[in-house]
């Protein structure tokens, strides 16, 4: 470092060495001009580009090189080689050019490795300058200076070029500063570690090139770098004029009209609004925008900058397109003053119409939908009001539709829907008007009539229009209607009174179970109200301790020994009573209740078992919806390690119905259940549509025969038939089965006839309370026998034995329906 000072101090002219250094700056910052220009094109000019560019840099490399050298002094004489000199400057150009065109590449490392080639061609060039140098003495180097001119070269040059590819403000400035640096620090490091050594026996021939033949070289090399960047501004002007016909060409791509215009006359316009107006491009020049073009009217109130507006396009044939304009002033060389954008509406005003449409009819039918129906319904009653007129409204809804969409997929229910459709509404007169308010559901409103003979006649209609089938790919498939039917004013006076209570009329059309029309009266409304209450009072009645389990005995025969009870939900009502699951189970069903409550009794049911003396089997019931969740054998897999029963003390029933939705996934929970140690019995078996193949598909440990089937036992003969087979049934697949609803001991004497292996009902005593239970098992009365003489009950080891028939016969003299 000390040699480099001492060099630059001792052996330098200034005034020469800032001319050197400001030669280098313009240099580098017409060679990164240049440069921005070769990475904007395409690769085919890129090449061009790349080559001004290292022409410029590269003559400038050089120039400041040489000026440097006639600022250096020995004392000795000096001349320089015109060949190698020569050639300095073609390395100089030709290896900058080659790394401003790899530099170019920008993607990945290519612009670090460009900065290398530059660093290098600057090294080469000054060391191959430095073999031209001629002077009476000897050149020797210092080895760690020459590499350490090269590494300070080579490390600005790549700094230099990453930093003009960061895309930052002042990124020419800052590369040319770090090229200037690059060059400048390699060429007085350079200087530093060469070592001169007078030698009087060398001589410089008056034939080399002395310091005023070196002036004139550089003075032409500065005249290149200046004609390099005039090449560069006349081609910049070429590509301006390129952008300027490429500028035309979009212009004429565009999707919307252009018109450029100078004081409101016309002076270019693309080739769109040539094609709508049906003027050729120069027929329009010189015309006024507004007046000739576009209607005179609007000018008055228009100026450019404003928001768009509507206004009308005067065709060549004369006709009036709707149009929409925008102006935006727009000056430029061209001498335009604005420009005006235009679109046409024409496309626009039937789109608008079609959502209009659809925004007032439904997609798939072609009805008006619920908004537009709810509207002309409240045009109808407003004119009722007005005029003391009656009307009808009828709610619809098809039957079996799910079966169809279940079967043949939702393609064929909207076959279905825009069939039933289309003849719903060929069936209606023009005082009546239909809707769909979605779904299966359709909303008819008979303006005009004879209430309620009118309303009847009508729903007729609409149920006659579903006598013929449906025709689905070929397979004829059976859909009728439900119709629910509300009048004004007998039925409510606000739209919102005539529509629920027309569901309700629906509703009761639907649970008939044969579908048909009904009209709605009061008591419909007391029934929902009654329902409805019971949903928000269910809500709270866990929290409330009204939830309560009473628990019926299940027995072995003929042993009649006690093998278990089963779980039943009563529900202590603050207002009504003790309520069965009859009354309200369906409703928890419908409104979702039934998960949380069905978790609730599993839960309760497994803690009071846990705490019975004896381990007697605890039987639940699972509704469809708790089976439905895929959660349900983590669920009750926490239920009894909460509780601490054992799990083969548990049996879970289900129905068959709750195999239907997904018998797969059915089948995959009953497995995780019985994984856990669980019983799974099927429970009203008989009653399903596919009892056989549900046994087929899973081993039941248990299956239940219904109520129903035992109830007439001794009084139907097909009952006892059904009975039969369902035993034999399960003695072939190794089954147990169990008989509910034994309430005589005729029945519990056939069932023991027919090697029924377990039995429970009313004969056995009703259904208890848990304490009742608890102190029950606590007494030592545990077991049951039937023995000839009648039904006894004992302690468990048999000794204490007193007849109970009497007590039995009582009870089944004064049970209930409630189960």
């Amino acid at each position: 470092m000390f040699r480099v000072l001492s060099c630059l101090r001792d052996q330098h002219d200034y005034r020469l060495l800032l001319l050197a250094a400001l030669i280098c700056a313009v240099a580098s910052f017409t060679a990164f001009h240049i440069y921005a220009n070769a990475r904007q094109n395409e690769t085919s000019k890129r090449l061009g580009w790349a080559f001004l560019t290292g022409v410029a840099a590269g003559a400038g490399i050089w120039a400041t090189h040489f000026v440097a050298m006639l600022a250096f002094n020995t004392g000795l004489p000096t001349a320089y080689d015109p060949a190698l000199t020569l050639a300095s400057l073609l390395i100089a150009i030709s290896v900058t050019a080659a790394g401003f065109f790899v530099a170019g590449q920008e993607s990945g490392p290519w612009p670090a490795i460009g900065g290398v080639v530059i660093g290098l061609g600057i090294a080469t060039m000054h060391y191959t300058g430095m073999l031209a140098y001629l002077t009476t003495g000897t050149v020797s180097w210092d080895g760690d200076l020459v590499l350490a001119s090269i590494a300070l070269g080579v490390l600005f040059a790549v700094a230099a070029v990453v930093s003009f590819h960061t895309r930052s403000r002042g990124r020419v400035l800052t590369a040319s500063v770090l090229l200037t640096v690059a060059i400048c620090s390699l060429h007085f490091t350079g200087m530093g570690a060469a070592i001169i050594t007078p030698d009087p026996t060398i001589i410089v021939y008056p034939s080399f090139m002395d310091h005023t033949t070196m002036a004139l070289a550089v003075a032409g090399v500065t005249l290149l770098v200046m004609l390099a960047g005039l090449a560069a501004v006349l081609i910049e002007q070429q590509t301006a004029r390129e952008s300027v016909v490429r500028l035309h060409e979009l212009s004429d791509a565009a999707a919307d009209g252009i018109i450029v215009a100078k004081n409101g006359e016309i002076t270019n316009v693309n080739q769109w609004i040539s094609k709508l107006t049906g003027w050729t491009r120069n027929e329009m020049l010189g015309k006024k925008v507004f007046g000739d073009l576009l209607v005179a009217s609007q000018q008055a109130r228009y100026a450019p900058g404003d928001l768009p507006i509507e206004t009308l396009m005067i065709t060549a044939a004369g006709e009036a397109i709707p149009v929409e304009v925008i102006c935006k002033p727009y000056p430029s060389g061209l001498g335009a003053n604005e420009v005006y954008a235009v679109r046409n509406l024409q496309e626009r005003q039937r789109s608008e119409e079609t959502i209009r449409h659809l925004a007032h009819h439904d997609s798939l039918t072609g009805l008006p939908n619920r908004a537009y129906i709810r509207q002309q319904l409240d045009s109808v009653l407003m004119d009722a009001q007005a005029g003391g007129q009656t009307f009808a409204v009828l709610c619809l809804d098809l039957n079996r539709f799910k079966e169809v969409n279940d079967l043949y997929g939702h393609s064929a229910g909207d076959q279905v829907l825009c069939s039933a459709a289309d003849r719903m509404r060929e069936a209606l007169s023009p005082n009546e008007f239909i809707g769909r308010v979605g779904g299966d559901e359709f909303l008819v409103v008979q303006s005009e009539g004879s209430h309620p003979d009118s309303a009847a006649a009508l729903a007729t209609r609409l149920i006659e229009a579903f006598d013929a089938n449906f025709e689905i790919d070929g397979s004829l498939t059976d859909v009728s209607v439900s119709i629910g039917i509300a009048l004004y004013p007998d039925n409510g006076t606000t739209a919102e009174q005539i529509l629920a209570n027309g569901d309700m009329a629906l509703y009761r059309a639907k649970n008939t179970g044969h579908g048909g029309a009904c009209f709605f009266e009061p008591d419909m409304d007391l029934a929902i109200r009654r329902r409805r209450r019971l949903a928000q009072e269910l809500r709270v009645a866990i929290a409330k301790d009204q939830l309560e389990l009473f628990y019926q005995a299940q027995v072995r025969i003929p042993s009649a020994k006690l093998i278990g009870f089963e779980a039943l939900l009563r529900w202590h009502h603050p207002e009504q009573g003790l309520l069965s699951p009859s009354e309200f189970i369906p409703i928890a069903e419908e409104t979702g209740l039934i998960v949380p409550i069905g978790e609730w009794v599993l839960t309760q049911a497994c803690r009071e078992a846990a705490g019975w003396p004896r381990p007697y089997k605890i039987a639940v019931n699972l509704s469809a919806k708790q089976f439905q969740d895929r959660r349900l054998a983590e669920v009750v897999h926490r239920i009894l390690l909460e509780t601490g029963l054992s799990p083969s003390r548990l049996e879970l029933e289900i129905t068959e119905t709750a195999l239907f939705d997904n018998l797969q996934r059915a089948l995959d929970t009953l497995r995780r259940l019985r994984a856990l140690g669980v019983s799974i019995a099927m429970d009203d078996f008989g009653t399903g549509h596919s009892s056989l193949s549900s046994l087929q598909a899973f081993p039941f440990d248990k299956i239940k025969i219904d109520r129903q089937f035992v109830e007439q036992l001794g009084r139907n003969k097909k009952a006892a038939m059904i009975v039969r087979s369902v035993l034999g049934l399960g003695k072939s697949l190794e089954i147990p089965v169990l008989a509910e609803g034994v309430e005589t001991a005729q029945q519990l004497e056939f069932l023991s006839a027919e090697d029924c292996g377990e039995v429970q009902g009313y004969y056995f005593g009703r259904p208890a309370s848990a304490a009742h239970i608890r102190k029950t098992l606590a007494s030592g009365y545990a077991e049951v026998q039937l023995l000839a003489d009648g039904l006894l009950v004992a302690d468990e080891a048999g000794s204490k034995v007193t007849s109970i028939t009497a007590k039995s016969d009582k009870r089944r003299r004064s049970r209930s329906s409630v189960a």
